[in-house]
């Protein structure tokens, strides 16, 4: 199994969606590096979860806590390829309304007929369980299997090494399921048990149920059977014979019988004949009578038209003498409309134009929102200037302007002082800091000194130190190896203890020389960020004093721009007003007010004038408050009364044609009168002709011999069936005096007396002989099948105690398997074996890696459970593995570590491998040697994968796959 591609979101720190695809980066090996915590070993809990549901940390329960913090969904996808092809698995998960968190799993295969990106769904991976255990026949490793051969997780490659071999055994028998023998031995102890039960259980039974199963007996029941059957044939060949002479001789008695029978049928019919013609003859006059009745309801319809005419003609007369009394009606109400509107239009006219002469004066007070009501303010009626007016209304929408440019003026002169206030402490702030900072380079230069000073110190220590271990080695008097002079007494064995006080000396002189030298960043970093602060402040300032005096010139040009609109600024000013630089000047709410009163004075003397002269026209209340709506008024009455004057035109236009439409309909209705009497008239005449040709004196004869059509149809069937009845009958014994005549013979009977018998009596003897050969074979037959039941029940009992012999014959087979298999596994001799076995493998397969980064030094052997280096450079020297340094260990636990990768893997293609595990102790040439041997699985075929925190072994790899943290959650990138 080879991942293709892994993209996965919501799952822990991967909170957005995160892809990785191997494929596109052209190498099969590659480093896996970022920060502690950024995710790095979570991506390979992401590959397990998305295979197997489960990781190294939860398991298989909790896994809730995958979710990334917030998030109430989580998904991983993982595409992979194997030897069957290529396959994608999708892993997700959602928090539901309860709390808990619910999972869907989905295993689809890549369809080539749908072309590179068609996927189609595993028909066996619908459920969950299914598609987990698909995911597992498709990689061919367990979860555990996968873990130990594909993830080597960190910490795990130095157990082998360096345990004792109670530790190596435990683990070994971990990973290789060892631990297992032990209860497969239980398990062949117990079958062996059970076989042994079934072995006794099985001869029990065939002793007490089956000691009398015989197959001779069997033959016997089968010779038996056999003669019942030809006795059986035998007589059922007699019961043949004797059906067909009795079938024969009913054959004839039934011919016989159907004749005497339709000899009396054909007496009947003969007798009822009389009746039947007497039924004839009534259907016959039935028939005349009923080609008559259609016409009879044409005449007695025509009489019912004759009458409606006369019925319609005088509802039209009267009809007619309405449409008169109407006409004058209308005529005379036409007469008192003309009269009305003669009288009322004159007065109409006179008071509308006196209203005429007022209304432009009133429309004008409406348009500003007057009424006649605000005469009684004025003390003088003037009609209203519309210059003076203009000039008001521009001055108000000036107004607003000023208002703005006042709070303009405050905001910017507040701006001004807060700004100064802040420039002020800006300078009181980077004079303190200009302080603190020269302080700072004081102590710094007497850190710096003292730093010095403590490692001109720890110089002095080490080459005491240094003479003190080269002494060591000599003794007194010897020659010295560095300046060839004689070597005196010892160093005193003060030199080690004055080298580590020195070092922790220099190290605290130096940590103080650090923290002086941040400190001091700190402070000039401050300081001038207080500068810059204060720079700042300064120019706000004086942007602040430069819009104050822009704000100052817009309210002058405002107050001028008021000034030559006529709002008379000069006389509103009051003493708490704010000056301008040239006295006092009214705020703009005093301007406001003082427009709004001189508008409404105008309005209340010019409301006087036109209610003055309403008045002197003698005009109406009402004119007197609306004179526009009083002119509407008139006008609509004037309207009205004209209108009526036409309804009333017009009403005596529609009476005339009415009574025209009248005096036709009256017409017309004679006509019809007419014409409906001469058609009755007329059918009446042909209805007595059709009642004498038809044979009948009167209509009155006519109708008493009309039917219903049921009946006649009645009286047709029943002359119809009795003519039908007698010819069939007839036909019937011509036939039946043939067929008797065709028949051969009837036996004669063989008695004394030797008188003919007839066909019924005959048939009765022949049934009884019938009936006696039929219960004899009914009981040969019994016999029969009571033989063969208990021949069937013999063979089958004979065959079950076969089949019960040869399960006894598997359980004695099984019994003997399971108890040898339980004997075998005693003890610890069969694991000890493998154990040892697995081991000797691991040795060499690990001895051959070892070899390859250690240019051949070191060879890897197993010696009586402990693990040994074979040293070339020492002549093949053996020694323990613990004696190896931190960085041949590490090499040396990597060869375990991939030999036994391989060993689980078993038969099973592994496409990749993941290795967790840190590389700092490696020099550099021994991360050279490790590169090339995991280049070299890459030559096979595999894909592998290095986590590490080390530089040095991410840049020798071909490429590497960069993790980043961040408040958003954590990223990857390539970075090949």
């Amino acid at each position: 199994m080879t991942p293709l591609a892994l993209e996965l979101e919501g799952f822990t720190c991967y909170r957005s969606r995160v892809r990785i695809d191997w494929s596109d980066v052209g190498t099969g090996l590659f480093a896996v590096t970022g920060p502690t915590g950024a995710g790095k070993s979570t991506l390979l809990d992401a590959i397990t979860y998305v295979l197997y549901g489960r990781t190294a940390r939860l398991g298989s329960r909790g896994l809730e806590a995958l979710l990334s913090p917030g998030a109430d969904a989580m998904f991983v996808q993982l595409t992979f390829r194997n030897a069957r092809g290529v396959y994608r698995v999708t892993r997700a998960a959602q928090r539901r309304g309860s709390g808990t968190v619910g999972t869907e799993v989905r295993v689809e295969v890549a369809d080539a007929e749908n072309g590179v990106d068609g996927w189609r769904q595993l028909s066996d991976s619908e459920r969950v369980r299914d598609a987990n255990e698909a995911l597992q026949e498709l990689v061919g490793l367990d979860y555990d299997g996968f873990t130990r051969a594909v993830l080597l997780p960190q910490g795990a490659f130095d157990e082998f090494l360096r345990g004792d071999v109670a530790q190596r055994r435990r683990l070994l028998v971990s990973l290789l399921g060892l631990d297992r023998v032990g209860e497969i031995q239980r398990l062949a102890g117990q079958r062996a048990g059970l076989a042994e039960e079934r072995v006794a259980g099985l001869r029990t039974r065939l002793a007490e149920d089956y000691a009398d199963v015989d197959p001779g007996a069997v033959r016997e029941m089968r010779d038996a059977e056999a003669e019942l059957t030809e006795q059986a044939e035998a007589l059922e060949r007699e019961v043949a014979a004797r059906e067909a002479e009795l079938g024969e001789v009913e054959e004839t008695a039934r011919l016989v019988g159907d004749r005497a029978t339709l000899g009396r049928r054909r007496e009947r019919l003969v007798r009822d004949a009389a009746r039947v013609a007497t039924l004839k003859e009534e259907l016959e006059r039935g028939r005349r009578a009923a080609v008559l009745a259609p016409q009879v309801p044409r005449a007695e319809a025509a009489d019912r038209r004759v009458a409606a005419a006369h019925t319609a003609l005088a509802a039209r007369r009267e009809g007619e003498a309405q449409a008169a009394a109407r006409l004058e009606a209308a005529r005379a109400a036409l007469g008192a409309a003309e009269a009305e509107a003669r009288e009322r239009q004159g007065a109409i006219a006179a008071e509308l134009g006196a209203l005429a002469e007022v209304a432009p004066a009133f429309e004008a007070l409406k348009r500003r929102g007057g009424s006649l009501e605000l005469a009684a303010q004025a003390p003088v009626a003037e009609l209203l200037d519309e210059e003076a007016w203009g000039g008001w209304q521009t001055a108000l929408s000036l107004v607003p302007g000023l208002e703005r440019a006042e709070r303009e003026v405050e905001r910017r002169a507040a701006a001004l002082a807060g700004e100064r206030r802040a420039l002020e402490e800006a300078t009181r702030r980077s004079e303190r800091l200009e302080l603190e900072l020269s302080e700072r380079v004081e102590r710094g230069k007497a850190l710096a000194a003292e730093e010095a000073e403590a490692r001109g110190a720890l110089e002095a220590a080490r080459r005491a130190d240094l003479a003190a271990a080269v002494r060591a080695g000599l003794a007194p008097d010897d020659a010295c190896p560095v300046c060839g002079g004689r070597v005196g007494d010892h160093t005193p064995a003060t030199a080690h203890a004055d080298l580590a006080a020195a070092e922790r000396a220099l190290a605290e002189a130096g940590a103080a020389v650090e923290r002086a030298r941040a400190e001091y960043q700190e402070r000039r970093a401050e300081l001038a960020k207080a500068q810059a602060e204060r720079a700042g402040h300064a120019k706000q300032a004086e942007a602040a004093e430069r819009a104050l005096a822009d704000a100052r010139s817009e309210l002058a040009e405002a107050r001028a721009e008021l000034e030559r609109h006529g709002a008379g600024l000069a006389g509103l000013a009051a003493p708490g007003d704010a000056p301008t630089g040239d006295g006092a000047t009214p705020t703009a709410p005093r301007v406001r007010a003082a427009l709004e009163a001189r508008r409404a004075a105008a309005l209340a003397a010019h409301a006087r004038a036109v209610a003055e002269r309403l008045e002197a026209a003698g005009l109406p209340k009402a004119s007197l408050t609306d004179p526009a709506g009083r002119a509407r008024q008139l006008e609509a009455e004037s309207e009205a009364l004209g209108a009526r004057v036409r309804a009333a035109e017009q009403a005596v236009q529609g009476a005339e044609r009415a009574l025209d439409v009248a005096r036709a309909q009256r017409e017309a209705a004679e006509e019809g009168a007419a014409a409906a009497a001469e058609e009755a008239c007329a059918v009446r005449e042909a209805l007595a002709e059709a009642v004498t040709a038809a044979g009948f004196t009167d209509l009155a004869e006519a109708q008493g011999a009309l039917r219903e059509p049921a009946d006649l149809e009645r009286l047709e069937a029943e002359v119809t069936a009795h003519e039908q009845e007698l010819r069939a009958v007839e036909a019937r014994e011509v036939e039946l005096d043939a067929a008797i005549a065709a028949r051969p013979p009837l036996p004669r009977p063989t008695g004394p007396d030797d008188e003919p018998v007839d066909a019924g009596t005959l048939a009765e003897g022949l049934r009884a002989q019938l009936n006696g050969k039929r219960a004899a074979l009914a009981e040969l037959n019994q016999r029969r099948g009571e033989l063969s039941a208990q021949r069937r029940s013999l063979e089958t009992r004979l065959e079950r105690s076969s089949e019960l012999r040869k399960q006894l014959a598997q359980a004695e087979d099984e019994y003997e398997l399971h108890r040898q298999l339980a004997l075998d596994l005693r003890g610890n001799n069969f694991p000890d074996h493998l154990m040892a076995q697995v081991q000797q493998r691991l040795a060499r397969r690990a001895s051959q890696v070892l070899r390859h980064v250690t240019d051949g030094r070191y060879d890897l052997l197993l010696e009586g459970g402990d693990y040994l280096v074979a040293d070339a450079w020492a002549g093949g020297e053996l020694r323990s593995a613990r004696t190896l340094s931190g960085g041949e260990s590490f090499v040396a636990s990597l060869a375990l570590a991939l030999a036994l990768s391989d060993t689980l893997a078993g038969n099973a293609a592994l496409g990749a491998l993941f290795l967790d595990e840190g590389f700092g102790t490696l020099d550099r040439a021994t991360l050279e040697a490790v590169t090339s041997v995991l280049e070299s699985l890459t030559d096979e075929g595999r894909m592998v994968g290095v986590i590490t925190h080390v530089p040095e072994l991410s840049e020798r790899l071909p490429a590497r796959l960069v993790v980043s943290k961040g408040p958003a959650g954590s990223t990857v990138a390539w970075d090949a």
